[in-house]
């Protein structure tokens, strides 16, 4: 089940092993008989010239993120989540300020056992003539089918073939 593009920004070997995460956690939701979208809360702000995007994720969720094609701000505000970004695993805590590179894609896990959300926004100038989520989403993400994200047609081809 590879849902990646012909060629990614992400580095090879590491979007392979994010692609085996990836497929073992649907795997393990359909073998559950329990396949959900992983729902996060969104928030989306435009400011004059910037564009936040405030993502609020739930105890015990596991995905996948996007995968990012600029350089660009986050800042997490509240809870603690453990990622994997293909340099290795760490544990990020609130208050946190960091960095995303051209071609990150992550694994996200937050503790159940910690039992507060996370709250991770990241920060977006935005380029002339961009005014919606889509447009700006156009520039900033490489095009992949995240089967882990709601919104995407996945689970239900997922469901058909067990």
């Amino acid at each position: 089940m590879s849902h990646q593009v012909t060629h990614s920004v992400v580095p090879k070997n590491v979007n392979d092993f994010i692609d085996k995460i990836e497929e073992a956690m649907v795997n393990s939701m359909v073998a559950s008989g329990k396949f959900e979208f992983q729902e996060a809360e969104v928030k989306h702000t435009f400011t004059p010239g910037m564009y936040a995007r405030e993502i609020t994720m739930k105890p015990g969720q596991r995905i996948t993120s996007k995968i990012h094609l600029t350089e660009h701000q986050f800042i997490i505000s509240q809870g603690s989540v453990v990622v994997y970004d293909g340099t290795g695993e760490m544990l990020l805590e609130a208050p946190y300020h960091g960095i995303t590179k051209p071609g990150t894609r992550r694994v996200l896990w937050i503790p159940e056992e910690f039992g507060v959300d996370v709250i991770w926004t990241t920060f977006h100038v935005l380029k002339d003539g961009e005014t919606t989520v889509e447009q700006i989403e156009d520039r900033i993400l490489e095009k992949r089918i995240n089967p882990l994200l709601n919104g995407n047609n996945i689970s239900s081809q997922l469901i058909e073939n067990q």
